[in-house]
C-alpha cells in the first residue's frame, strides 16, 4: 500500500466519470497532486443536474479537455448494437459522439465498469487502466466486472477488448476488502492543495442545511427488486425516530422516486452532496442507519470520523442469503477498522434494533 506514484510525463491521464462521487473524486485527485489542466475528463453523468454541474466544472479549469456524453438509449437491437461497438470502438466512438481518442492516453481512470467506459477503452487504445474509489463497490469484490454477465465478458475478451485493473486510488486504503494483489494509493496526495472553494463552485453547495443539528440520520436504500421494501424501511424509520424522540431526519437516496412515503418525518430536502457535508454534521456521537448504504460508511473512509452504526440487512427475509454473507463479512472486516468496534451494529430483529436505539439516544442524552 502506497502514497505515491510515478505518472507518466510523455502522455496524458483521462478520467471516466459518470456518478458526483466520481466527479468529486476525480477533482480531488488532481487538486491534490497540483495537476490542474493537466488532465482530461469523459463524463457521462447520472446525477440531477448535470449540465449545471459540468458548465460549473469546466469554469474552474481543473481539467483540459472535457468530454460531456449524453446517456445511453437502449434500442431495441441492443446485442447487435453493444457487439459492433465492441469489434468497431472507433467508429462507433466517432459516429455516436463525435470523438476520436486513438493514441491520445497513456492513463485511463475508471471508478465503475460501463459498456460505454469499455468502448472508449477499446477506442483509446490504452493498455493501462487505473481504478479510483467509486464508494463500497471499491472496498469490495471487483467493480470492473461484478456489473457484467458471463456472456458478455466472454464476447470481450473474445474480441480482445478484455482489461486488468491492478492499481487503484482509494479514499481509505486500509479499509479495502476485495481482490487481493492490486496496488493501492490514495486519493488525495496532499489535502492542502485542494480548495474547498472550487469544490463548492462544482457542487454548488447549498446553505443552510436540514442536516444541520441532526444526530439521528436514517438511509432510504431505493431498493426495487424487494418486493415490499419501501414499506419494511418506512417502518424502520420511523420505529428509529420513535425512538429518538423524533429527533430524526430520513436522508432519501438521489434515485428514490417515492419521497411522500417520509412525509410523516423530517426530510432533507437539501439535497447537499453528502460526501460534502457528513464532515460538518456527523461526529462521534451521530448515528448513521440504513440497509447497507456507502453513506454510513464515508465519514470513516473521508474524515476518520466513528459514529454509530446500524446496518438493518440482516432483519430482511427477502435478502438472498449470499448477498447477506458478503454484506456481513464487509461490516467485520470494517468493524477492525474502528477503534471503537462495538459502535457498529446488526441486529438480527426489530426489537434489537429498537433497544439499540434506545441506548444510544439514552447516552447521548446524558
Amino acid at each position: 500500500m502506497g502514497s505515491k506514484r510515478s505518472f507518466s510525463e510523455s502522455g496524458k491521464g483521462v478520467f471516466l466519470i459518470d456518478t458526483d462521487f466520481q466527479l468529486l473524486n476525480a477533482v480531488r485527485f488532481v487538486l491534490s497532486r497540483g495537476l490542474e489542466g493537466k488532465m482530461d475528463a469523459i463524463i457521462q453523468m447520472k446525477s440531477r443536474n448535470p449540465k449545471e454541474r459540468i458548465a460549473a466544472l469546466r469554469q474552474t479549469k481543473v481539467f483540459d479537455q472535457i468530454y460531456d456524453l449524453e446517456l445511453d438509449t437502449h434500442p431495441k437491437l441492443e446485442k447487435v448494437y453493444i457487439l459492433l461497438a465492441l469489434m468497431f470502438p472507433v467508429a462507433y466512438l466517432k459516429k455516436r459522439f463525435g470523438m476520436d481518442i486513438r493514441g491520445r492516453y497513456d492513463e485511463i481512470y475508471m471508478s465503475f465498469a460501463t459498456k460505454t467506459f469499455d468502448f472508449i477503452i477499446a477506442g483509446s487504445g490504452c493498455k493501462n487502466i487505473i481504478g479510483y474509489d467509486d464508494g463500497m463497490g471499491s472496498y469490495v469484490g471487483n467493480p470492473y466486472t461484478d456489473n457484467y454477465k458471463p456472456g458478455y465478458m466472454k464476447v470481450r475478451k473474445l474480441l480482445g477488448r478484455d482489461y486488468q485493473v491492478n492499481t487503484i486510488y482509494l479514499n481509505n486504503p486500509s479499509c479495502y476488502h476485495g481482490e487481493p494483489g492490486k496496488e493501492l494509493f490514495a486519493i488525495a496526495e496532499n489535502e492542502e492543495r485542494i480548495d474547498d472553494n472550487i469544490i463548492n463552485q462544482i457542487f454548488a453547495v447549498k446553505h443552510p442545511d436540514d442536516l444541520e443539528g441532526r444526530k439521528y440520520i436514517f438511509f432510504n436504500a431505493c431498493i426495487t427488486s424487494i418486493d415490499g421494501y419501501i414499506d419494511w424501511e418506512k417502518d424502520l424509520a420511523l420505529c428509529m425516530d420513535e425512538a429518538v424522540n423524533k429527533e430524526g431526519i430520513v436522508r432519501l437516496h438521489p434515485s428514490e422516486k417515492r419521497a411522500d412515503e417520509y412525509e410523516s418525518m423530517h426530510t432533507d430536502t437539501t439535497c447537499n452532496m453528502w460526501e460534502l457535508v457528513c464532515s460538518r454534521y456527523v461526529d462521534d456521537d451521530s448515528l448513521l442507519t440504513g440497509f447497507f448504504s456507502t453513506a454510513q460508511f464515508i465519514p470513516k473512509l473521508m474524515n476518520d470520523k466513528e459514529p454509530y452504526l446500524i446496518f438493518t440487512f440482516m432483519m430482511s427475509e427477502e435478502l438472498p442469503a449470499v448477498t447477506k454473507e458478503r454484506f456481513d463479512d464487509y461490516v467485520k472486516f470494517f468493524k477492525t477498522k474502528y477503534r471503537d468496534s462495538s459502535k457498529i451494529y446488526l441486529p438480527q430483529n426489530k426489537e434489537e434494533y429498537r433497544e439499540i436505539i434506545k441506548t444510544i439516544y439514552e447516552k447521548n442524552s446524558k
